[in-house]
């Protein structure tokens, strides 16, 4: 075997072992316990935190937990840090020596404040916004220093540890902040015990919201939906780009395609660092789409009562009102203000009325509009059943007038039918239509009852008045008695042949009643003299049958007697016409009448005094024998006075230019206006007398008249409205009175001349006579007469007849109104060019200057 020597080798194991003997003694040259009775350090000993066993003076000997010497073998480590009053004792490793007591007191400044809790807390968890860059200066920034002279702020990432830390914090982790001296650390001046820091930074997450969110058409930001995550979630913001700085407001209008970010701020009770906010990266995008809802118009309705009691007894009265929509595509969520129930009763109590709700559709999206649904219920009406096809014979209906008519077509409404309803035609017209024609004629009539309601209900009715006999009856005169014997030879043929000459020429086909001739002919053997009537039936084709009654008047003879007639009263020249027969007609005459008045101022029977003047006037009145049943002729005569009646003259309606005013008024004078209003007057071939009294005041008419000739500034015309009476009312012939209506147009009076003709021939034109429009309208304006104004306008125009002549008719006359003026002062005039064609020619008698057209040929004007 080998021996373990101290050679070369063995030399370094040698110092190797006598270091590890050297550094197992407590020192050299000292004990192995410490003396009781005799060592250096204090039993009471004052330290800093954070020392350490190390630093306790133990004059180099072990420190023990206990005073066990057999039991607590294993020294405190060095680097354990000291309790404060705790007792550590000292003694030596053997085992045998007797351990001295130390107690410590471990001082520290007091934990610093800081600015979050505003406390001295022992330890809190610290959150600010992400991303940040927050280090150990800005968590020093958190904490006060009490003495800023003597101390500062130390950031550790242990407890107990001496390194202080540098650098940006890390989220999750924990640091340990204390106050520390600026010096030397010494008892007195020591740091303070740490304030454990957690640092948990806020990564705010997008608020929870839709991406896609569907919102109504005008929606804003403050109707965008985002919910908060976080307890202290302050507000929801909303951006128009994920990296936009500034937030939209909330009234501002959303855009239909668009997409907005959205992000939350996040504010912890009590921090003392902003809120924080959602990242741009983290900050949700919602895309917006904007419905457009719109529900329509508002709609209304007239529904007849009947017809909604039969719709109610199928229908709600909602699905009554949403019928007014049907069709449209809305949503079934609807709302009624005032509600249906509400309209129901109202419709209970009173249902002849107008019913209006505000029917509100809200869509899935929430999107509103409002729609007016109105009902109007009118009171129904019932026309009845139509009935057509009714005829009647003319002979059932005779002359009518509107009520028989009316209360015929009352008689063919049917039994269900309102009364008082309208027929159209009119009953009035039916009448007049009937009473004026025997033809067939056919009605188509609506029976209305309710017009001009929506619920109105008509009924036709159908009438045809078959064609009546075709006859006229014609006066007839008086048969003389003594002529009877002579027309009646047989019986009763000639008696009927009396009664047809009521028809005249025109009889229609029938017979007379059966029996009545020879009633008439037995009435006359009893009285000659009298009126006989019988009744003819006349026979129409179309199988109806009319009767018409025929009369004849038998009068005795008479000689002719012309009585005595008498005029007593005077007759003034502006009196009326006197019918003459009137003095015949009255029952003191006792001679024949049906005579004729003859004399000067009598025409037909009829004296008009405006025809003579003021003097006697004999008037004959003569009867003869062209008179029925007169014997011989006799005349007789009277007087009629006429005396001079005053004269207002004719009325006027009529106008003139105010230029026509200047000589009128060039003499005027305010003390006799008469003079001037009497002229204006007789321009207009008035012819009344000059004294009368004018209304308006002739004054008042005379102002009228001066202000508006002198005004520049004139209206575009002036009336004159008035009456004119002469005359006195106390006298004879009272007063007579004429009116006038006189307008006074602003413009000269201008004279447009005779109207005039020429001709030109077609070759001449083609030959190049008018090289312009301008030489055409100077042609026509050189056949005006002399002093005519030449800035008139043609009618149709010049261009016109150009176009005429190029397009249509290069031969024949080209006529054209020219009118100069403007208003009612205006005049007109007609001109006419006439263009001849080739081998036309136009010769009048002596005319010197023949027109005649040629092109090859010669023509011999004595031919």
């Amino acid at each position: 075997m080998q021996n373990f020597t101290f050679g070369r080798k063995g030399t370094n194991w040698f110092l190797f072992a006598f270091v590890l003997l050297i550094g197992t003694l407590p020192s050299f040259g000292q004990d192995d316990c410490p003396d009781p009775d005799n060592f250096s350090f204090s039993e009471t000993q004052t330290v800093c935190f954070t020392q350490t066993v190390s630093e306790l003076n133990t004059d180099g000997y072990p420190v023990y937990q206990t005073d066990d010497n057999a039991n607590d073998t294993q020294a405190i480590p060095q680097d354990e840090l000291l309790v404060d009053g705790e007792t550590y004792f000292v003694g030596g490793e053997s085992g045998q020596c007797e351990r001295i007591a130390i107690t410590v007191t471990v001082e520290s400044e007091l934990l610093p404040e800081n600015r979050i809790t505003n406390d001295r807390s022992s330890g809190f968890t610290f959150s600010n916004c992400t991303p940040t860059n927050f280090d150990e200066g800005d968590l020093s920034d958190l904490f006060i220093v009490d003495d800023e002279n003597n101390y500062r702020i130390a950031v550790y990432t242990t407890e107990e540890g001496s390194d202080e830390f540098t650098g940006e914090l890390v989220a999750g982790n924990s640091y340990y902040i204390a106050q520390v001296p600026i010096s030397t650390i010494e008892p007195g001046n020591c740091p303070s015990q740490r304030v454990a820091f957690g640092y948990d930074p806020n990564q705010i997450e997008a608020p929870a919201t839709e991406t896609s969110q569907t919102l109504c058409e005008g929606a804003t930001v403050a109707d965008l939906e985002a919910e908060g995550t976080y307890n202290n979630t302050q507000a929801i913001r909303w951006y128009r780009s994920r990296n936009a700085t500034s937030p939209l407001a909330a009234g501002t209008e959303l855009i239909s395609g668009q997409v907005y970010y959205v992000g939350q701020v996040v504010n912890d009770a009590g921090r003392i660092t902003p809120p924080c906010e959602t990242p741009t990266v983290d900050r949700a995008a919602v895309a917006v789409t904007l419905e457009d809802f719109d529900a329509g118009e508002d709609a209304s309705t007239t529904l007849c009562l009947s017809e909604v009691e039969e719709r109610l007894e199928d229908e709600t009265p909602e699905q009554l009102f949403l019928s007014l929509v049907a069709g449209r595509d809305l949503p079934t969520n609807v709302s009624f203000l005032p509600s249906i129930q509400s309209i129901a009763s109202d419709y209970s109590d009173e249902p002849i009325d107008t019913f209006t709700t505000q029917a509100t559709f809200t869509t899935e999206a929430g999107c509103e509009d409002t729609v007016e649904l109105s009902i109007t219920v009118e009171e129904s009406f019932e026309a009845g059943d139509s009935n057509l096809g009714n005829i009647l014979c003319r002979s059932e209906i005779g002359e009518v007038d509107e009520t028989e008519v009316r209360n015929y077509l009352n008689s063919l409404l049917s039994g269900d039918a309102d009364e008082d309803g309208k027929f159209s035609p009119l009953p009035s017209e039916i009448a007049d239509d009937l009473n004026n024609t025997s033809d067939e004629i056919t009605f188509d009539i609506i029976y209305t009852i309710g017009e001009g309601t929506s619920c109105e209900d008509t009924a036709n009715l159908g009438v045809t008045v078959l064609e009546g006999a075709d006859f006229e009856l014609v006066p007839v005169t008086d048969l003389c008695n003594d002529d009877i014997p002579a027309l009646v030879n047989e019986i009763p043929e000639d008696v009927e042949a009396l009664f047809l000459e009521n028809f005249g020429e025109n009889i229609p086909e029938g017979d007379f009643e059966e029996g009545d001739i020879q009633a008439v002919i037995n009435q006359y053997n009893q009285n000659n003299i009298d009126t006989f009537t019988a009744t003819f039936i006349a026979n129409v084709e179309n199988g109806c049958s009319e009767e018409i009654e025929l009369t004849r008047t038998v009068i005795e003879g008479e000689t002719a007697n012309a009585g005595n007639l008498v005029y007593n009263e005077d007759v003034c020249t502006s009196d009326q016409p006197i019918d003459l027969t009137s003095l015949t007609e009255a029952d003191s005459f006792e001679g024949t009448v049906g005579g004729t008045f003859s004399g000067e101022g009598v025409s037909n029977n009829v004296f008009d005094p405006s025809t003579v003047e003021p003097d006697t006037y004999t008037i004959t009145y003569r009867v003869d024998e062209s008179l029925n049943c007169v014997s011989g002729s006799e005349e007789t005569t009277f007087t009629i006075d006429v005396i001079q009646g005053p004269d207002a003259g004719n009325d006027i309606e009529d106008s003139i230019c105010v230029s026509e005013l200047e000589s009128l008024l060039a003499d005027f004078d305010p003390l006799n206006p008469e003079a001037t209003l009497t002229q204006l007057f007789q321009r207009f071939e008035w012819d009344g007398e000059i004294d009368g009294e004018f209304s308006p005041n002739v004054n008042i008419l005379g102002a009228q008249l001066l202000s508006y000739y002198g005004d520049p500034d004139r209206d575009p015309e002036l009336s004159l409205n008035g009456t004119y009476t002469v005359g006195n009312e106390a006298d004879e012939c009272d007063t007579d009175e004429s009116t006038f209506a006189i307008t006074i147009f602003d413009g000269e009076l201008i004279d447009a001349g005779q109207p005039n003709s020429t001709e030109i021939c077609n070759i001449t034109i083609e030959n190049g006579r008018f090289p312009s429009i301008s030489s055409v309208r100077n042609y026509y304006l050189d056949l005006l007469d002399e002093g005519v104004s030449r800035n008139g306008t043609f009618e149709p125009t010049i261009n016109e007849i150009v176009n005429w002549y190029n397009n249509e008719a290069e031969i024949g006359i080209f006529s054209t109104t020219y009118t100069v003026g403007s208003g009612e002062c205006q005049d007109s005039v007609e001109l006419s060019v006439e263009v001849l064609a080739p081998e036309q020619a136009i010769v009048e008698v002596n005319d010197e200057n023949p027109i005649i057209c040629i092109t090859e040929n010669e023509f011999n004007l004595n031919t």
